[in-house]
Order: structure tokens, then C-alpha cells, then sequence
């Protein structure tokens, strides 16, 4: 329950920026790591075993994945539908 609040920030970096194009995957695990560094009353903890510090990164990593796809997978099925469909 205390890791609600880590997941949900990591969560949201990693939407917001995997739906700007170009983006690696490492900047939101940083930047999830950054700022879980930051905001927590023990910053000393981290790089020692804080649960914080993955519990952040790891979400952000996996769901900065899927915006980037679903914009790709957008893409892909109107260039391909496209030119199925305007043949004669």
C-alpha cells in the first residue's frame, strides 16, 4: 500500500512520455527514479535496497511502451489501408 503513490508517478511518466515520439525507454526510467529520489523523506536509501527505487522506474519503463506503439500500430494501418484500398 505505502508503494501506491511510486507506482502511480511512475506510471504516469511513462504514458505522458512515451507518447512523444523519439523518447527512449531510459529517460522515464530516470526520470521515475529522479523523482522518487527527490520527493522521499530517506534519499540516502536509495542505490541501498529502497523498494521506492524500483517500484517507480518499473512501471514507467514498461508502460512508456505502449503510447509509442498504439500511435505506430495507428500509422501502420492507415498507410497499409490505403493502399489496399485505393487499387483498381
Amino acid at each position: 500500500a505505502a508503494l501506491i503513490g511510486a507506482i502511480g508517478r511512475g506510471t504516469g511518466i511513462g504514458f505522458f512520455l512515451g507518447l512523444i515520439p523519439g523518447v527512449g525507454a531510459i529517460v522515464p526510467t530516470f526520470l521515475a527514479y529522479i523523482l522518487e529520489k527527490k520527493i522521499s523523506k530517506t534519499p540516502e536509501a536509495f542505490g541501498k535496497g529502497a523498494i521506492e527505487g524500483v517500484a517507480a522506474p518499473e512501471p514507467a519503463n514498461n508502460l512508456f511502451l505502449y503510447p509509442s506503439d498504439a500511435a505506430d500500430d495507428l500509422l501502420w494501418v492507415d498507410l497499409v489501408g490505403r493502399r489496399f484500398i485505393n487499387t483498381k
